[in-house]
């Protein structure tokens, strides 16, 4: 049995009666053609059963590059947070999202959702105006679920991490429940039965629970003393944590991010000698650190990748069924995990002779 003809673009623009480069500028949603029409003609392409050919797709950008070698399109990395500062923790996200979009040929463009006299409207008109189609959306690390306000429709968007909630948008963000569950199976292999999970209403909230999903699953206490060993308050206070630290008799403390030393060694825990200490994000000035690697030069050259498929595949706006990257961390050794020694048994007397 044959598969039936695929149309051509000529054929399209036959059926709308307009030119092949209005179908085009259509079909790519690009400039120059009114909303009415644009979504007349993708009806028309779909009911036809008109595909576009990638592969043809890349070979023409290519032969356009030569063309006009000058020119590249742009991406567009949008800061969510208040301030109109980059976020410390996510600048290398930016960075190597940066890098990627050189590599594949795109440029990419900064702007802040919620600098002043910024609103979202405007931001929108801005990208339009520079012919901005593809975005990538860095994460508000404040609140516990922040949602993001801006009207999708038209662009290709990504989401980075976990803290956005909004549907109907692809996601690229690691795997919270992996990072925990290979930080305890090293834990547990360096001979340690007591570790604790040290987490922030705001973090358990951006990750969804599934740092404590991972712990309350995997963790090498006893099942009935998992709950008890994973405290969930401010982990900047000194005394409250050192206090419940002691009452639990932890013998690891788990963080998600930063290095704990000084805080827990100011509070007479020294490290490793009266507590082991583990890193879910180990950073490369984080000497001697054990912990989880989580990199950034993979989360964002994902995202890119992510929105670069978008626009080859002509998917904008949100999605029925959005796609999730979930990428996983690497295990990196440190001083701060010495492996315990194996308490040795007396050897057992041999029977006496009968």
């Amino acid at each position: 049995m044959t598969s039936p003809r695929a149309h051509t673009l000529e054929e399209v623009a036959k059926a709308c009666r307009v030119s092949k480069m209005t179908v085009s500028r259509a079909l790519r949603n690009q400039r120059g053609v009114s909303p009415q029409l644009a979504e007349r003609i993708r009806t028309t392409a779909e009911k036809l059963g008109y595909r576009t050919n990638p592969a043809l797709g890349s070979v023409m950008k290519a032969l356009r590059q030569r063309r006009a070698s000058d020119y590249r399109e742009n991406l567009a990395f949008v800061w969510t947070h208040p301030s109109g500062k980059p976020l410390p923790l996510i600048v290398p996200w930016r960075d190597h999202a940066r890098a990627r979009a050189e590599h594949l040929g795109y440029r990419l463009d900064e702007f802040h959702l919620r600098a002043g006299g910024m609103t979202a409207a405007r931001l929108r008109t801005v990208l339009q105006t520079r012919g901005i189609r593809g975005i990538l959306f860095a994460p508000d690390t404040e609140p516990p679920l922040p949602r993001l306000s801006f009207d999708v429709a038209g662009f290709a968007a990504v989401l980075l991490g976990s803290s956005l909630q909004n549907r109907g948008l692809a996601r690229v963000q690691f795997d919270h429940f992996q990072l925990i569950h290979l930080a305890l199976r090293h834990i547990r292999k360096a001979g340690y039965r007591r570790p604790a999970l040290l987490l922030s209403p705001s973090i358990d909230g951006r990750t969804q629970g599934r740092l404590r999903a991972g712990y309350l699953v995997h963790s090498p206490a006893p099942s009935r003393e998992r709950s008890r060993l994973i405290f969930l308050g401010d982990i900047d206070d000194r005394a409250a944590t050192s206090t419940w630290l002691k009452s639990r008799s932890a013998d690891v403390a788990i963080y998600l991010q930063g290095d704990q030393r000084r805080l827990l060694e100011s509070a007479g825990l020294r490290v490793p000698q009266k507590i082991a200490f583990v890193s879910l994000a180990r950073e490369p000035e984080m000497i001697d650190v054990a912990g989880v690697v989580q990199s950034a030069e993979a989360l964002g050259s994902a995202a890119v990748d992510f929105v670069a498929a978008q626009l080859q595949r002509h998917e904008f706006g949100r999605q029925p069924f959005p796609q999730k990257v979930m990428l996983e961390g690497a295990w990196l050794p440190g001083l701060t995990l010495p492996r315990r020694r194996a308490t040795s048994r007396p050897a057992s007397r041999p029977s006496p002779k009968p």
